[in-house]
């Protein structure tokens, strides 16, 4: 069956009431419950940074429960008061050419989601845009010899017979595509690119337990990280993503249980930590801070599924009749339809306000991403704050042949999103089990011309099953 747009959009189980009561007009006048001011004036600002902590102590606040965690600040181009965390980890990088306030950026980092309505509305325009070019043609006609073994969970398929020249003969292990299966109804493959020394994507999926008021959720955790200036900050992410998603998550949702805003608050402090925490130096040098990575994270519990991402990794919804793209690449440059290559509208603001600039090779002229884990050295200017897409697969829906896939750019920039879901449907009507599908998946990126590191995943909705139950020691 179709998917009714409408059910396969932003959603939520509470009143969408907005607290919006400030204007983001600079300079322009803006009103905090019964405060007007207009920006500039120090006193009426302080009343409304008072009046935004008083409205805190409301139960009813959605961010009551953090009333004790967060302070006030103001974007400098904005009269609207945000919330943002107190406690916050400095940026860890001893380059300082900028000297950009730091202290602005931290809390522009570790601002929180404070009202729903706006929520909401973010989620329907990143749902949007992500989905606005989604069928780019082929790059490259190949043809992938169909699988020996389409019920395989790993193996290796070996390209050297197609790609005769081009590695060197010491690098073969370039030209091998490994799949596996890590859990029932996730497959992932991956292949090292065929230009640097290491493979620097990373990838994960597996069960979390959230602890909320007494109450164990349980949720389905999987991300695509992929790296660039070395592996450091992917290995690094790859190993704390799943603590820190679940540390969040309890810290941002009420004991009550999820809500829309718990949840993007959670995933974005996670991986702002997870930013924050990743340079680890017994000797006070930052020996990581030119390394960085993506993050494509996917959450999903009870047929919700959010989708975090920072960089240009990418996640696809497949139905049997249709494809949702849920993220859209946060690059530094935008190539519009008539080839004229643009500062990126939807981030470019980003990386001003942080004291970045985009030109040459994208922000500060180093680096493509305008969103990353990591790169330090830019002082901040390249953010690690996720944007978001949320749908609920209907109750009624049947889940066979509905797939979550996750790639590396080694991948979706010789396929596209509609190439790919393509591609899982044949797989899935040939009986190819996911492991298999995603590697004949990597093997056509591979051969359509892919130098990069390739990583794969697909999950398979209705083999998810249930999480394992709790050991002895976790009980």
């Amino acid at each position: 069956m179709t998917i009714p747009s409408s059910t396969l959009s932003a959603a939520s189980t509470q009143n969408a009431a907005s607290d919006e009561t400030a204007t983001e007009n600079a300079g322009g006048p803006g009103r905090v419950g019964d405060l007007a001011f207009r920006a500039g004036d120090p006193r009426v600002q302080s009343d409304a940074h008072r009046s935004a902590m008083l409205r805190l102590n409301d139960p009813e606040h959605e961010l009551h429960h953090l009333r004790d965690k967060v302070k006030t600040f103001q974007k400098r181009d904005s009269s609207q008061v945000h919330f943002t965390l107190k406690d916050q980890l400095p940026l860890p990088t001893d380059v300082s050419y900028k000297k950009t306030d730091q202290q602005h950026i931290g809390d522009l980092e570790y601002r929180l989601h404070d009202s729903l309505a706006k929520l909401l509305g973010k989620l329907e325009k990143e749902l949007e845009w992500s989905n606005s070019r989604t069928h780019l043609p082929a790059k490259k006609t190949v043809v992938v010899s169909p699988p020996s073994d389409p019920r395989s969970t790993a193996g290796v398929t070996d390209l050297s017979s197609h790609c005769k020249g081009y590695v060197d003969p010491g690098d073969r292990d370039r030209l091998i595509v490994q799949h596996e299966t890590p859990l029932p109804g996730v497959g992932i493959s991956v292949k090292k690119n065929v230009r640097r020394k290491e493979m620097e994507d990373r990838s994960s999926a597996g069960w979390i337990s959230v602890s909320l008021g007494g109450r164990q959720i349980d949720m389905f955790l999987s991300f695509v990280l992929d790296g660039h200036g070395g592996s450091h900050y992917a290995q690094y992410a790859k190993d704390v993503l799943p603590a820190k998603v679940k540390e969040h998550l309890e810290i941002c949702n009420p004991p009550t249980g999820l809500t829309p805003l718990g949840i993007a608050n959670g995933l974005t402090q996670a991986l702002i930590a997870t930013d924050r925490g990743g340079e680890i130096s017994a000797t006070g040098k930052f020996v990581h801070d030119a390394e960085g990575c993506t993050a494509n994270l996917c959450l999903m519990y009870e047929r919700h599924i959010w989708v975090a991402n920072v960089g240009d990794s990418r996640a696809i919804f497949v139905s049997p009749e249709t494809e949702l793209q849920l993220s859209d690449d946060a690059t530094a440059w935008l190539t519009k339809g008539n080839g004229e290559r643009v500062a990126h509208p939807r981030f470019n603001a980003g990386v001003e306000r942080r004291g970045g600039i985009v030109i040459g090779n994208g922000v500060d002229g180093s680096n493509a991403l305008a969103r990353a884990v990591g790169d330090h050295f830019l002082e901040g200017a390249e953010s690690a704050r996720p944007k978001f897409t949320h749908i609920k697969v209907p109750d009624g829906m049947d889940l066979d042949g509905c797939y979550i896939v996750q790639v590396s750019d080694g991948a979706h920039d010789e396929l596209s999103t509609e190439i790919i879901a393509r591609r899982v449907r044949r797989g899935h009507a040939e009986g190819y089990v996911p492991a298999v599908n995603s590697s004949q998946i990597n093997q056509e990126a591979c051969l359509a011309g892919s130098d990069d590191d390739v990583t794969v995943m697909l999950i398979k909705l209705d083999e998810l099953g249930t999480p394992p139950a709790p050991t002895a020691t976790e009980a």
